[in-house]
């Protein structure tokens, strides 16, 4: 059904509508989820996601208490150029490259082919439409089963994630 929009001097708009169920929402997410995605990311847990984990929650956080391997102000303010932290829900997915030691992680990564903040505030993503880095990203997911998945799916959708789920190694999954 085509929807009809009545502006004046339209010839140029573009409207397009994306479906963010594949990608991994960032708002909300717990802790613990968090820093199974920056495993999944790092290769195993090491100081370097405990102080990813640390960062990432005094930039969201309410207060300039800095916790022991984080990131408040007074870390912010010495960079160049110098801007604070957020100290509250993110408010864009670029701005992981804000937070003291995501840049140096996800290097070169495009933030918004990987993460929202919006859709459902399910923490399920939709692996038939996820990209493979999204994919990566997914605890027990390596290059080889990212492959494996985006070939199944192009040959049939996964009809539930019950099915999807078989998929990912049984250590990974429980």
């Amino acid at each position: 059904e085509k929807i009809k929009l009545s502006y004046p001097n339209n010839d140029n708009m573009v409207i397009r509508i994306y479906d963010l169920s594949g990608k991994i929402n960032l708002s909300n997410i717990k802790k613990e989820k968090f820093k199974k995605l920056l495993v999944a990311k790092v290769g195993k847990e090491t100081k370097q996601v405990t102080e990813l984990i640390d960062a990432w929650q005094d930039w969201t956080d309410k207060d300039n208490l800095k916790r022991l391997n984080g990131a408040e102000k007074s870390y912010y303010n010495r960079l160049l150029p110098s801007y604070s932290p957020r100290n509250s829900a993110l408010q864009s997915v670029n701005e992981l490259n804000l937070i003291k030691g995501f840049r140096e992680v996800f290097g070169d990564y495009d933030y918004s082919q990987v993460f929202t903040l919006f859709g459902s505030r399910g923490s399920q993503v939709n692996p038939n439409i996820a990209n493979k880095e999204t994919l990566l990203l997914i605890p027990g997911i390596d290059e080889l089963l990212a492959t494996e998945i985006i070939n199944k799916r192009s040959e049939q959708a996964f009809a539930n994630m019950a099915e999807f789920n078989t998929l990912i190694p049984a250590e990974v999954a429980s």
